[in-house]
């Protein structure tokens, strides 16, 4: 199984087992993140993660903003919430 940092990666992925030979999901199960359109559309679709890109903006820009008010402030780890699309690239 491959766990893409987004979903042009792991259709560059694809493509690449498919000139090694290979397919997916009988040989290797592929999964990528962002959601895109592509994603959708492909022959069989794409597993995904997608991403609440209004929420990380707003985290982002609060952040920003809190660092700019008080620039001592120590570095934070902000995590956001996904939501994982299955679709037939795992089955």
């Amino acid at each position: 199984m491959f766990i893409c940092a987004n979903d042009f990666v792991a259709i560059d992925l694809i493509n690449c087992l498919k000139q090694m030979g290979k397919s997916y999901p009988e040989d290797v199960r592929i999964c990528g993140f962002d959601d895109s359109a592509e994603s959708r559309v492909m022959t069989p679709a794409l597993t995904t993660c997608h991403i609440h890109t209004q929420v990380m903006g707003h985290t982002a820009a609060n952040l920003l903003l809190s660092r700019i008010e008080q620039p001592d402030l120590n570095y934070r780890t902000v995590y956001a919430e996904t939501d994982l699309i299955y679709r037939a690239s795992t089955d």
